[in-house]
């Protein structure tokens, strides 16, 4: 009996070791788990660039594929399946025979973010500007100009009594027509000069100037001088001065049209046209009647590819006495 009781007081002595033990072993084993599964569950991979696999089509020799071009494996994207781990189960298009991955190129790591790009403000194209790669296109046409026709002398006369048969000049100035084809396009230019936008991502400015893209001048082909008696001259001719001199009528043999010499391509005429006996054909009278000769100077340009010929006149009126009366009707 003393035998049997001293057995059990040993054994409750040394019981709080081995529970002791146990726990420390129990420790031990889950910091062991712990730590295997730490190793083996997966993390998020990353590659630094997309990982690098080489395959072959075919079974290597001597370790180099048969059907590429220089005997040596073809690479091809592979995907990172974890930390140092790189298989060729990617999106790349491996092929059947694997020649081995590039695991350096996946990192465990996080990858460092990059900062925030700095907000870029795009201008506002100025008012009237199209918007930017919808250029408009429109066609100007510059018509033709001829001045207002001066004439000397102030006081012209009719030949018969002008000593000098001078008759008048009627002093012409005319300017060609312009056809323009202008296209405005909303570009891209930078502060600094330029207008390309690679150059300048954040200096820049809209601007969208008119270009004529196509530009003619459009000369004169012909001028002419279309002159004929006033309607009053030539009731006062029929009528009073018929009565007050026997016999008077009108002589002249107007209306006539005269065509002005060198006028094919002139885009600029300053000329002085003389009509007088002679002048400007051998068929000219000259003023022989009193009176308002007046008409039409006409003139016609040649065109352009961008528009027909175009027609410009400018009526004149030249008073021409009798020295007798100082009447011009």
């Amino acid at each position: 009996m003393a035998q049997y009781v001293s057995q059990r007081l040993q054994a409750l002595k040394s019981r709080p070791a081995r529970l002791a033990a146990s726990a420390l072993l129990l420790a031990i084993i889950v910091l062991v788990i712990w730590l295997i599964a730490t190793e083996t569950a997966p993390q998020q991979a990353l590659c630094q660039t997309p990982c690098l696999c080489r395959y072959c089509d075919e079974a290597t020799v001597n370790g180099r594929c048969p059907t590429s071009g220089d005997g040596g494996c073809i690479g091809c994207a592979g995907a990172c399946t974890s930390p140092g781990n790189c298989s060729e189960s990617g999106g790349g298009g491996c092929g059947p025979v694997g020649c081995g991955c590039r695991g350096s190129d996946c990192s465990g790591e996080p990858q460092p973010t990059s900062p925030p790009a700095t907000p870029v403000v795009t201008p506002t194209p100025p008012a009237g500007c199209p918007a930017p790669g919808a250029p408009i296109i429109w066609i100007e046409i510059i018509e033709p100009k001829i001045a207002e026709a001066r004439y000397e002398p102030e006081h012209p006369v009719v030949i018969g009594q002008d000593p000098e048969r001078r008759g008048f000049d009627l002093l012409i100035q005319a300017t060609g027509g312009k056809a323009r084809k202008w296209r405005r396009d909303t570009m891209h230019v930078c502060d600094a000069g330029g207008s390309y936008p690679e150059d300048c991502p954040q200096d820049w400015h809209w601007e969208c100037p008119d270009v004529c893209i196509e530009c003619y001048d459009d000369p004169f082909q012909a001028i002419e001088v279309r002159m004929r008696l006033a309607d009053s001259t030539v009731d006062w001719i029929e009528k009073e001065l018929s009565g007050r001199y026997y016999g008077a009528s009108r002589k002249e043999g107007l209306p006539r049209t005269w065509a002005l010499r060198g006028m094919t391509g002139q885009m600029a005429v300053d000329q002085r046209w003389r009509y007088a006996p002679g002048q400007p054909d051998v068929l000219s009278n000259g003023p022989i009647d009193p009176g308002i000769h007046g008409g039409l100077i006409v003139g016609t340009t040649k065109g352009t590819p961008l528009n027909p010929p175009q027609v410009v006149q400018r009526p004149f009126s030249v008073p021409v006495y009798l020295l007798d009366t100082t009447i011009g009707q």
